[in-house]
């Protein structure tokens, strides 16, 4: 059957008179309202199925160029409530750069973004005035006879709230917002966060009807020229000469907060071992990791002459 029949429209009808025929069918054969008429969930399909197309200016281009070839797959209660139910606002995403200092301090950024402003004509409500909900005659319930049991749950055109929009807002067409802005935020970013974490803040995204999304921030750790991080152990690198080795030595080496501690290297350590210095990592929730130091020989650029024999000697003992 065609679509414009369905919703008993001409093929020219506006927007407005698609919405108008739509609401008047959507609430004639909604199953709800017609509990003993097995047709008219049918029915019901059929009218949020022409509506689908209809009420949307692409695919009501597309079916009028192609007719019911270009039926999609639908949810029909889900066309419904989004029609006479108004949704939250979308959510916003957003990156912010921090160092490994940063992230062993904790630190708070300021994170800039673009944001849907609410519109002033409806005040975000997406609607110019209310109506009395036709299904439960406002009082947000539904009545189920089952004898001798009677029933109540919430009615599912409203949601509970008696009310349904009456008129879209001319503004905004409906979505509650209008144009943008770019607005900035100050963000707390917690130690030990890690890098490409996401942190969401609720209610900080676009505007709507129902109430603002959500803002999620994307965190980036900028890479260090001195340590690599897994998880809240940091690894480093540290040169020593051969004789040090050899014969050992106390090293100096500055740690992620700045400060400089000594650790011991004893006599005869092999370049590939490594130390561990405990607690000196990054912080977390049941304390610190651990700094691990990796060590490489240094070679001297230029030999002396009495440098290169007494390697020679060494190398024969």
């Amino acid at each position: 059957m065609d679509f414009y029949e369905i919703l008993e429209v001409h093929r020219g009808a506006t927007p407005e008179e698609i919405n108008a025929a739509y609401r008047k069918k959507a609430l004639k054969f909604h199953p709800d309202t017609n509990p003993d008429d097995p047709d008219a969930a049918n029915k019901f399909k059929q009218v949020a199925q022409a509506y689908e197309v209809l009420g949307n200016k692409e695919k009501r281009e597309i079916y009028d160029r192609r007719g019911q070839a270009s039926r999609v797959f639908f949810d029909p209660f889900s066309v419904f409530g989004d029609f006479f139910r108004k949704s939250r606002g979308d959510d916003v995403h957003a990156d912010v750069e921090v160092t490994l200092e940063d992230v062993f301090h904790g630190c708070t950024k300021s994170v800039s973004f673009r944001k849907s402003q609410t519109c002033v004509e409806c005040g975000g409500k997406g609607y110019a005035d209310l109506a009395t909900c036709e299904i439960c005659n406002g009082s947000g319930k539904q009545e189920y006879n089952s004898a001798p049991f009677k029933f109540f749950t919430r009615c599912s055109f409203c949601n509970g709230s008696g009310k349904i929009p009456k008129n879209k807002c001319v503004k905004c067409n409906g979505s509650g917002c209008v144009g943008s802005e770019v607005v900035s935020l100050d963000v707390k970013i917690p130690p030990s966060i890690e890098n490409n974490q996401l942190m969401s803040l609720t209610g900080e995204g676009h505007p709507g009807p129902s109430g603002n999304g959500d803002l999620f921030i994307r965190v980036r750790v900028k890479p260090h020229n001195k340590f690599i991080r897994s998880g809240l152990n940091l690894y480093c690198e540290k040169e020593i000469k051969y004789t040090d080795l050899v014969f050992g030595t106390h090293m100096e080496v500055s740690t992620i907060n700045g400060q400089n501690t000594k650790f011991c290297i004893p006599p005869r350590t092999n370049v590939k071992n490594k130390f561990k210095l405990k607690g000196l990592g990054l912080k977390g929730k049941k304390g610190r990791g651990d700094l691990f130091i990796s060590l490489k020989l240094m070679l001297p650029d230029k030999l002396t002459e009495e440098h290169e024999s007494l390697l020679k000697k060494i190398a024969l003992l």
